[in-house]
């Protein structure tokens, strides 16, 4: 018998038996891939097949069709298994890595070199492996940028950011703005995370109270007094537009900064919104909730109000800086105690 014969021969075997599997595995709309059906007359003689000289002499001829033709099964069998891989990949990584990743989301940098101008440093913020922001980073940006480091008040990264899906800004100043006992201070990167906030929510990133009676204190302060804006005044006519951007800059922990030493001056928030500075009289926030000051049992707005020459100045409550004031009492009587987000 010649090999052409034998080929034939095989072929029509092959045929009878794969248009056989090809009914058989369609029942209750069982699909099988194509490339693979080749497969199935073999299995078919493995399981089925009772004579087992028949089994041999079809194992024989179906490995030499098989053996003819490897380059195209070996391949499809690779590419296959390629994707399948890609895909296990890609479950494993959405569930465990890119979901975690997701909830904190960069958009974009901006290095301010003083009030006005401003560098666009985003490609390289993303392209660093940074664990932590601080004046170090914005040393190694001006580097990077090749200008010199000329030292004002206004220099500060101005970060956009999403969390959770809800846009934010926060603000790196170069400046020590508030803990100006500290040489070096710092933001974790990514600043928030959802252990951040949970260790936020259980007053472990912000223990800044002495007091054990009044744990919640902190935390209710920026989760509930400060998180909602009622109003924004400039010369006492409202300014519905600059709510949005204010809500924007408060973060996710409602502090304006505050909490990881980081506070914003007024003046960056009103020039970065085209608002004209010369002509500013006044300027109030108010939030929606009052507090309750526990001295004269009596509640109070919550409310921010500066003058025109008072720009300068950090967006911050009086409110705020007695909880700032605790806080930095709480620094310096627990100076050997390590606090893993707050300096």
């Amino acid at each position: 018998m010649t090999d052409s014969v034998k080929e034939n021969m095989f072929h029509k075997i092959f045929n009878i038996i794969c248009n056989y599997t090809k009914n058989v595995c369609n029942i209750g709309n069982l699909i099988i891939k194509s490339d693979y059906i080749i497969f199935l007359p073999l299995l078919y003689s493995t399981f089925f097949v009772k004579n087992i000289f028949i089994k041999i002499e079809f194992g024989i001829v179906y490995s030499y069709y098989l053996y003819s033709y490897r380059a195209f099964y070996l391949e499809r069998i690779i590419d296959d298994i390629l994707i399948i891989k890609i895909k296990i990949y890609n479950k494993l990584y959405n569930k465990y890595f890119l979901k975690k990743k997701d909830d904190f989301i960069l958009t974009k940098v901006l290095l301010y070199t003083n009030l006005k101008d401003n560098i666009d440093v985003t490609k390289y913020f993303k392209t660093n492996m940074y664990n932590k922001i601080s004046r170090s980073t914005i040393k190694e940006l001006y580097e990077y940028k090749n200008i010199p480091l000329e030292y004002n008040s206004d220099i500060r990264l101005k970060i956009f950011f999403s969390y959770k899906n809800i846009n934010y800004i926060i603000y790196f100043p170069y400046s020590k703005n508030i803990n100006k006992e500290s040489e070096e201070y710092y933001i974790n990167y990514p600043p928030y995370s959802e252990k951040i906030m949970s260790d936020y929510r259980n007053d472990i990133i912000a223990p800044f109270h002495t007091d054990i009676i009044k744990k919640k204190f902190l935390y209710s302060l920026f989760s509930i007094e400060s998180k909602n804006i009622n109003t924004i005044m400039i010369n006492d006519i409202d300014n519905i537009d600059l709510i949005l951007y204010f809500e924007s800059i408060k973060t996710p922990f409602n502090d304006f900064g505050i909490l990881y030493n980081v506070p914003i001056k007024l003046i960056w928030a009103l020039y970065e919104n085209n608002i004209d500075l010369e002509n500013i009289n006044t300027f109030e926030l108010i939030f929606l909730n009052p507090y309750f000051d526990e001295d004269t049992c009596e509640l109070k707005v919550h409310n921010i109000k500066l003058s025109g020459n008072q720009l300068n100045e950090l967006i911050i409550t009086d409110h705020m800086k007695d909880i700032l004031r605790k806080k930095n009492e709480y620094i310096k009587n627990n100076k050997n105690k390590n606090n893993d987000y707050i300096i």
